[in-house]
């Protein structure tokens, strides 16, 4: 006879929660592998050994039934949500993306860019700096939007569809609203460009990531016209 997961009645998606998500985190491991949510009417597998041989069995843990899966959302869909032969036609080419010779490249470019931000950090020595703000923000949106090839313009965006995308991820609370009602107008426009350019199945299929090039612009991969106008697709998008 199967024995029933426990249950909690705790509200883990709310602001409280998130703020103290490492506590709320290790409370739900504690109380067995798998939790039952009462207030959203989900299960969740709470511990590493059932996560990892869940991951391996998507016929039963199949990613099309996930909570809040919504096909129109602005979380864009990636291979970690994807169940084959989607899955296993995408694999090879995002592997392709991340070989040793790749990241080289990209480690190549990121040292580059972090050492020319050192540089400008280093000319307010003897202020006191907000270290998000003047380093950790810049570095991320420099390095890895050059690397898919997003333009420079509505950069500014990223930190609002980042919350955006976040959101989704949890019921539609007072944090999903707030997420969705925060961006300005223009973000909504250049989220959704900035998808169809780097996750549409089209994109994902075809060898069109940018060459980081340091000192340069970015350049495109043969058999790609400009930025991810794909003239040599891999697979058919769906």
């Amino acid at each position: 006879m199967a024995l029933a997961a426990p249950l909690s009645h705790d509200d883990i998606f709310g602001t409280e929660a998130v703020r103290s998500a490492r506590a709320v985190d290790d409370a739900l491991r504690e109380l067995g592998p798998v939790v039952k949510l009462a207030r959203e009417d989900i299960t969740m597998i709470t511990r590493h050994a059932a996560v990892s041989d869940g991951l391996k069995d998507w016929q039963t843990f199949s990613s099309r039934s996930r909570p809040w899966h919504d096909a129109t959302s602005v979380r864009p869909e990636i291979l970690l949500t994807d169940d084959p032969p989607r899955h296993t036609a995408v694999r090879p080419v995002i592997a392709s993306a991340l070989s040793p010779r790749a990241l080289a490249d990209m480690a190549e470019a990121f040292s580059a860019d972090a050492e020319a931000l050192v540089r400008e950090v280093k000319q307010h020595s003897g202020t006191v700096i907000d270290a998000v703000a003047a380093i950790s923000r810049p570095f991320v949106y420099k390095v890895l939007p050059d690397l898919l090839g997003l333009p420079m313009q509505g950069r500014e965006h990223m930190t609002a569809f980042g919350h955006m995308v976040w959101a989704t991820m949890g019921p539609q609370n007072e944090l999903f609203h707030e997420a969705m009602e925060t961006p300005a107008p223009s973000s909504s426009g250049w989220s959704s460009a900035a998808i169809a350019k780097t996750s549409s199945p089209m994109a994902s299929a075809c060898r069109c990531s940018w060459r980081p090039t340091v000192g340069r612009s970015p350049r495109p991969r043969p058999g790609c016209s400009s930025e991810f106008s794909c003239q040599r697709p891999r697979i058919r998008p769906s």
